[in-house]
């Protein structure tokens, strides 16, 4: 994933930006505009990935495209459960206030990383 500096170096970035600052036309503003968000969201945005490449040390976002009565997409983490009478581990989703769901007969197939906190400033 590209960080905006990494952008800012991007020649197809730049003749974008360039062509923004230099039209005056509010019409050809808009189109450079939605292409330049278009760019950013393509390079810099986290991007689903094959769910055995996710890690299992941190809490992530969950893709489950049979899900039938809960979200497709949710939070969740691995759990080792070495207590757990059916097979293990497991996809677990984090719900609401401290509800569990265990992901057994909904396997997610693909993660990505959760977004960063907002920043509120003071």
């Amino acid at each position: 994933m590209a960080t905006m500096d990494d952008l800012l170096e991007s020649d197809d970035f730049r003749v974008l930006l360039r062509a923004y600052m230099e039209t005056e036309s509010h019409r050809e503003k808009r189109i450079f505009s939605e292409a330049i968000t278009d760019f950013i969201r393509e390079h810099c945005a986290p991007k689903w990935q094959p769910i055995d490449t996710a890690p299992k040390d941190s809490t992530v976002l969950l893709f489950r495209p049979d899900a039938a009565y809960w979200a497709k997409v949710s939070i969740g983490a691995w759990e080792e459960d070495t207590f757990a009478k059916r097979p293990k581990p497991y996809w677990e989703g984090l719900h609401k206030l401290g509800s569990v769901s265990q992901y057994r007969a909904w396997e997610p197939t693909h993660w990505m990383p959760l977004p960063d906190a907002l920043k509120v400033e003071e």
